[in-house]
C-alpha cells in the first residue's frame, strides 16, 4: 500500500511454506506452487511504501516473513541473485616425437631434410619437408622455426644415442581426432648430405622419429548442467555463453527461467561460465553440477562449481516468532477444575500441547484464589 490508510491485497497465501523458495525435488507445504509470491508490482524510486503482513496462526512454531525482490533482465553484481561459476577442465597429453641422427664421427657438416605427412580427418594428405643445416641443429629456436609445418609445437634438445649425434624432441601442441594417429617425422638422405671427419656411420635408410608419448584424442562431446534432479539437454563442448543460457532456460525445474551467462575464462581445454539466476531472487538451495559423461578425448575431464555471489533477499520483516503472533481471545483460555483435575490450556488437539496460545492479559485470565 502507498499510504497507511489505503491498502491493497497483493498476495493471500493459505497453508505453510518452509521458506520463500522451494528446494529442488522437495515440497514443503505449499512451497512448490510458489503461491507466496505476488504478481509483479511496479514501484517508483524515491517514494516510500508501507507494506503490511498479517498471519492467521494456530499452534506450532511458525513465523511470518515478508520480502521484496527487484526484477531485472540485466546482470547486477550487487543484486540479490545468485551467481555460480562452473568450470570444465580437460587434462591432455601431447604427443612427443624424438629425432635422433646417430653420427659415428665428429666434425659433421652439411644439412638434413625433415619430412612430415599430415592427414586430415576427411583423408586429405599433405607432405611437408624442410632443410636444416647441421650447424643449426643445436639451435632449438632455429629448428623450431624450420618445423613450422607441424603446427603449434615446442622443440627441445635431447641426448643422442651417439656422442656426436644430433637429437631434438618435438612436442605437438594439438590433438588428433579420435582413432587417428599422427604420422612420424623422418629424416631422409642424411647419408648423402652430411659429412664427418671420418665415416658418419649413416645408412641410406630413412631415420624415423621415435614416438615417446602417445598424444590423446581431441576433446569433444557434450556436457549437461544439473540442479538437483533436473538437468539441461546436452550442451556441446565449447558452447557459447548464450547457448548455455538458452539450455538453462529450456530446462524445467531449474529455478529462475532466465539466466545471464558470461564466459569468464576460455581456452582450448578449459571453459568457465559465470551463471547469474536473473529470474530467481534469493538463495539457490542446490548448487549447479556439471555432468561430463558425454565428453570424450583428453586424459581426464573434471568439473567444479564455485558460488561467486550467494543469493539473498531483503526481508522487510525478519521472521517473527510465533509467540509474538498470538492474538487476543474474548473467552478465558485457562479453566481451573477442582478435585482430581488440574489446570490446563483450552486446546482441542493433542498435537498442539506445548504451543498453547495463552494470552497474558489480566482481564482475560481467571484468578485462582485458593486450591483445595
Amino acid at each position: 500500500m502507498d499510504s497507511a490508510s489505503a491498502s491493497t491485497m497483493v498476495v493471500d497465501f493459505v497453508g505453510y511454506c518452509h521458506d520463500f523458495f522451494p528446494r529442488p525435488g522437495i515440497s514443503w507445504g505449499s512451497c512448490s506452487t510458489n503461491a507466496q509470491h505476488s504478481v509483479p508490482i511496479y514501484l517508483e524510486a524515491g517514494n516510500d511504501y508501507a507494506i503490511e503482513g498479517q498471519q492467521r496462526h494456530w499452534g506450532g512454531w511458525g513465523y511470518l516473513a515478508v520480502g521484496i525482490a527487484v526484477p531485472s533482465s540485466k546482470p547486477a553484481y550487487n543484486s540479490m541473485r545468485e551467481i555460480e561459476r562452473i568450470a570444465i577442465t580437460v587434462e591432455v597429453n601431447y604427443e612427443v616425437q624424438q629425432v635422433d641422427i646417430p653420427l659415428a664421427s665428429a666434425g659433421a657438416e652439411g644439412f638434413f631434410t625433415v619430412f612430415y605427412t599430415s592427414r586430415t580427418s576427411w583423408g586429405y594428405i599433405t607432405n611437408f619437408q624442410e632443410v636444416i643445416l647441421v650447424s643449426d641443429a643445436t639451435n632449438m629456436a632455429a629448428v623450431h622455426e624450420k618445423l613450422s609445418f607441424v603446427g603449434s609445437r615446442s622443440v627441445t634438445q635431447c641426448t643422442s644415442s651417439t656422442s656426436n649425434g644430433i637429437c631434438f624432441e618435438v612436442k605437438f601442441l594439438s590433438l588428433q581426432p579420435t582413432n587417428e594417429q599422427r604420422e612420424l617425422l623422418s629424416v631422409r638422405y642424411a647419408a648423402d648430405t652430411i659429412v664427418c671427419d671420418s665415416d658418419c656411420g649413416l645408412s641410406d635408410s630413412d631415420i624415423e622419429a621415435t614416438r615417446l608419448v602417445e598424444g590423446d584424442a581431441a576433446v569433444g562431446g557434450t556436457f549437461r548442467i544439473q540442479y538437483g534432479p533436473y538437468s539441461t539437454d546436452h550442451i556441446p563442448w565449447g558452447a557459447s555463453a548464450n547457448s548455455v543460457a538458452v539450455a538453462l532456460e529450456k530446462a524445467a525445474g531449474i529455478p529462475g527461467g532466465k539466466f545471464y551467462v558470461i564466459q569468464s575464462s576460455y581456452s582450448s581445454y578449459h571453459k568457465t561460465y559465470d551463471i547469474e539466476f536473473v529470474g530467481h531472487v534469493g538463495p539457490v538451495f542446490s548448487s549447479l553440477v556439471v555432468n561430463t559423461t558425454g565428453m570424450f578425448g583428453g586424459a581426464s575431464v573434471t568439473a567444479s562449481t564455485v558460488i561467486v555471489k550467494e543469493g539473498t533477499f531483503d526481508r522487510l520483516l525478519s521472521p517473527v516468532p510465533s509467540y509474538m503472533l498470538f492474538t487476543q481471545e474474548t473467552e478465558p483460555q485457562v479453566h481451573v477444575y477442582t478435585g482430581s483435575h488440574i489446570a490446563s490450556c483450552n486446546i482441542t488437539t493433542i498435537n498442539t500441547v506445548g504451543s498453547c496460545p495463552f494470552t497474558p492479559k489480566e482481564d482475560l485470565t481467571p484468578v485462582v484464589s485458593s486450591v483445595e
